[in-house]
């Protein structure tokens, strides 16, 4: 059990240490705090806890020598005033003697305790403090190390520390008491303000991504921390905080950001598989194109795109990406989810690491399936472009022997000698020789065209066309007729209405099945929108109709409904003409019971 002098030199070690700036009560988890030099308590401060000693010392001492002397004082007092007179003075002394005897054993069993108390607590003080200066070289050490910037600043905000880091970006010691803030991005700079102020007012962790600027006034970004240190009473007494530099991270996200971006927004599509032909992403172009989402084709592989005989083909490009060459506009045929084939065009190229190394493809992929139509429907444009150019030119040249038989058969009409059948022969001769004379000025019709729109009769013209298909139309047992009810004129070119109005009742008698009907009328009429009066002309059908998924595109280019039979380009380019006179086309269609087909086209006077 410790003496009262021990236990007060206990209390009074206790609060020496309680004074002492170590790690728990005044750096938190930094000993000696970064900047600043720890107290050491070492032989320097003995004399501090040595005059306490000396106090403890006197007080233990003289305390029990009082109480000694009034002992003796009260003794030899009441000997002396004793009557029985059974004690004299030699008693006294010796009582005296023997109670300062007593009390000098006392006193020196307690100054050896002391003494050796006091140096238990010295050496322990003095472990403290090597400790603590320990502690704080390697934690300097280690803050001067590290790649970061780091800094401390008092509760306040107010800075305190920086490292040799932050000297080196920003110019220098002279630096060190400049605020960071000062340093921060003048479009960071409120938001950052206000989150560091915050977390000072409530005591959070700091955190946030800001541009710094360097001593050559350059901005790199940076991922700022701080920590709050607190003592054993939880009061923060300083800030401990970091700057990383994040600058190569942040643009190498933002160019990531910009080709996603990129790549989600291409009207292609774009997508990787890995060495093996393992779809690995698909952006939305590719959903569009192909049909099938993300989810459904990610891990799948990327023959579910190819067809059967395709296969080898797709592994023969896979292997070429193995060997690092590359595979630029090659054309081949996929499969839609719904198994529709699709005209692509690729473009495949390796996907190398750092290092170099192969690990995937990334694939683009174009439809090209319209593309190709179109360039066949051109194709097929161009002949019949070519065709009627021929055609023209062998009407004129027909044109010529024509005229001379014609001449031949007049004289052989007028000649006395023939009897009446012959001459009925001569007569059905001169008749079929103008027919055929009809049917080339139509198709020097086609080929040429006036320089400038004039008066046209609708009703003669549409006459014609209906003359010019009226054989083919016989011969498959379709009745083609024409209702003329107008004899009105419009300013128009003659060669490119009658191109509308061929096209017309060609894809009407392509559509009725043997036995249907092709009726072709003209009336007088009204523009339904402007009510502007003109001529109205109908073609219609009583064939099976267009499905109502097709009519919008009817009048698209290169869209048919005849299959390799059609180009697509005659509703289209009907439409064209029609605008250009300042006139309109229309659709009407059914495939229910009273099926049939109706465009009605008007042309204002």
């Amino acid at each position: 059990m410790a003496t009262p002098s021990e236990a007060r030199l206990h209390s009074a070690d206790a609060a020496e240490s309680a004074q002492l700036p170590n790690s728990r009560a005044k750096f938190g988890v930094w000993p000696g705090g970064l900047g600043h030099t720890a107290p050491k308590f070492s032989a320097n401060n003995a004399p501090v806890s040595r005059a306490r000693f000396n106090r403890a010392l006197i007080l233990s001492v003289a305390a029990p020598f009082l109480l000694m002397t009034a002992v003796v004082a009260v003794l030899l007092w009441s000997i002396r005033d004793l009557q029985a007179g059974r004690f004299t003075w030699q008693v006294g002394v010796l009582l005296t003697l023997m109670v300062a005897v007593s009390v000098a054993i006392l006193a020196t069993f307690e100054l050896v305790s002391l003494s050796r108390t006091y140096q238990r607590s010295l050496s322990r003080s003095d472990a403290l403090s090597g400790e603590l200066g320990r502690r704080e070289a390697h934690f300097r050490n280690l803050a001067e190390a590290i790649p970061q910037m780091v800094w401390t600043c008092a509760p306040d905000g107010s800075p305190e520390y920086f490292n040799q880091r932050w000297h080196e970006y920003a110019g220098g010691v002279q630096s060190a008491n400049q605020p960071w803030l000062e340093r921060v991005h003048v479009e960071d700079e409120a938001g950052v303000r206000q989150n560091w102020e915050a977390c000072i007012a409530s005591g959070k962790a700091f955190t946030a991504e800001l541009r710094l600027r360097s001593v050559a006034a350059n901005y790199r970004w940076h991922l700022a921390r701080a920590l709050p240190l607190r003592n054993e009473s939880g009061e923060i007494v300083r800030w401990l905080g970091t700057f990383t530099d994040i600058d190569d991270q942040k643009r190498a996200e933002e160019a990531l950001l910009r080709l996603a971006s990129i790549v989600e927004t291409s009207d292609d599509a774009i997508y990787s598989k890995d060495l093996q032909g393992v779809v690995t992403s698909w952006n939305s172009s590719a959903e569009r194109m192909y049909g099938y989402t993300a989810e459904e084709i990610v891990g799948q592989s990327v023959s579910a795109l190819s067809p059967p005989e395709k296969l080898e083909e797709m592994e023969e490009m896979l292997s070429r990406v193995r060997r690092g060459e590359l595979v630029e506009h090659c054309e081949t045929v996929h499969l839609r989810k719904d198994g529709k084939p699709l005209e692509v065009s690729l473009a495949i190229s390796p996907i190398r690491t750092a290092s170099g190394l192969i690990t995937g493809a990334s694939t683009i992929a174009r439809d090209v399936t319209e593309r190709n139509r179109a360039a066949d429907a051109l194709r097929k444009t161009e002949k019949l472009a070519a065709t009627g150019r021929l055609a023209g030119t062998m009407a004129h040249e027909i044109n010529n022997p024509l005229e001379a038989v014609t001449h031949l058969i007049y004289l052989l009409q007028h000649n006395a000698s023939l009897d009446p059948e012959a001459r009925e022969y001569a007569q059905l001769a001169a008749d079929e020789v103008n027919r055929i004379g009809h049917i080339a000025k139509q198709a020097l019709g086609f080929y040429r065209e006036a320089a400038a729109p004039t008066e046209v009769n609708i009703s003669d013209l549409l006459r014609d066309v209906v003359q010019l298909y009226a054989a083919g139309a016989q011969n498959k047992t379709v009745k083609l007729a024409a209702e003329l009810e107008s004899e009105a004129t419009v300013p128009a070119f003659p060669g490119e209405m009658r191109q509308v109005f061929s096209n017309l009742i060609v894809n009407a008698v392509d559509a009725v099945p043997r036995g249907g009907t092709v009726k072709a009328r003209v009336k007088d009429g009204r523009n339904w929108r402007t009510q502007a009066r003109g001529i109205r002309v109908l073609v219609a059908d009583n064939g099976p109709g267009i499905p109502a998924a097709l009519r919008h595109r009817i009048f698209e280019p290169f869209f048919t409904t005849k299959g390799e039979r059609g180009t697509g380009v005659g509703l289209w380019v009907s439409e064209g003409v029609v605008q250009k006179h300042s006139g309109s086309i229309r659709l009407k269609s059914s495939t229910g019971r009273s099926h049939g087909t109706t465009f009605s086209v008007f042309l204002p006077y």
